[in-house]
């Protein structure tokens, strides 16, 4: 299933999870005491880190994962399982793991939920393509009017016979995400023009490999001869984010890499990822994440 990254992207991106989230069949009959859905013992293969989006790790709180796109390999504890889309699990507080992909020429997909400190669901998409590598290309908070609902399932993993009230509550927020991102998209008809994409693409890989430094819409944009407000239009309405909330989103993905598999002190990795005041830095994190960066160092590298 090929995933369009266009200004129907918002829409996009909450229907696949819907699609997989309905009509998941969890159990645990695969891996031991942990819920998944469409999940295969494999044995071991190449370990090519460049496969994988992370090394192993864990968080304080429960996370859900979707496959949307394409086949993909998750390790949990140690052994390695095959998970082809549509594909689900769960994922208790503690739980060592890490996604990777099967091969580097498929192009790959997962919807991720994490429950954070202060019991808010964000939704975020993990998504690896040909010669472009990993990126983040959606992410959002669900809705406020569910976080109350959803809070009680923050540091543990819910019973499958409990599965059916928080499918519900899933389910009720993506739909309502999808429905305002069409009446969004009503409000904004235009799309990016085809020879825009370009541009927009490149705008994407020079934050990628530049959101260290003292990037700006204002910067970018007089680098590809648009205006700061032209430029961060299109961008918006093709990845359904603007650009300073695309550079905050690199920058944090960074920070939570090098706080969980560096021994970097926090002052060094808020430079790394371009912040200069480390107390701001800190409070940005915490504000994104829902933790403090020394909390998120969660295990040993």
């Amino acid at each position: 299933m090929a995933v369009q990254e266009s200004s129907d992207t918002l829409i996009t991106w909450p229907r696949l999870a819907l699609g997989v989230i309905a009509q998941a069949e969890l159990n645990t009959d695969v891996v031991p005491n942990i819920p998944t859905w469409n999940f295969k013992p494999i044995q071991e293969i190449n370990s090519n880190q460049q496969r994988y989006s992370t090394g192993m790790h864990h968080h304080d709180v429960l996370e859900l994962c979707v496959t949307v796109q394409g086949q993909g390999i998750m390790d949990i504890q140690g052994q390695r399982y095959e998970m082809i889309q549509p594909a689900m699990v769960v994922l208790a507080p503690g739980l060592e793991h890490c996604e990777g992909i099967d091969h580097h020429k498929h192009s790959y997909a997962t919807i991720w939920f994490t429950w954070t400190a202060s019991a808010n669901v964000r939704i975020f998409v993990n998504a690896y393509q040909p010669n472009v590598g990993w990126s983040i290309p959606w992410g959002t908070v669900l809705p406020t009017r569910y976080q109350h609902h959803l809070s009680k399932w923050t540091n543990g993993l819910p019973d499958i016979s409990a599965f059916e009230l928080l499918r519900a509550t899933l389910l009720a927020a993506l739909g309502e995400l999808a429905y305002q991102s069409q009446l969004q998209s009503k409000k904004n008809p235009k799309k990016a023009a085809a020879g825009h994409i370009r541009v927009l693409q490149w705008v994407r890989h020079y934050i990628d490999q530049h959101y260290a430094q003292p990037l700006s819409v204002d910067s970018i944009a007089l680098m590809t001869c648009y205006s700061p407000h032209y430029l961060n239009t299109l961008f918006t309405r093709w990845i359904g984010r603007g650009i300073r909330t695309y550079l905050i989103d690199q920058r944090m993905l960074q920070a939570q890499r090098l706080c969980q598999y560096t021994k970097l002190p926090i002052h060094d990795i808020a430079t790394r990822v371009g912040y200069d005041d480390p107390l701001y830095f800190s409070r940005a994190y915490r504000k994104y994440h829902g933790c403090a960066p020394t909390q998120s160092r969660a295990i040993e590298t």
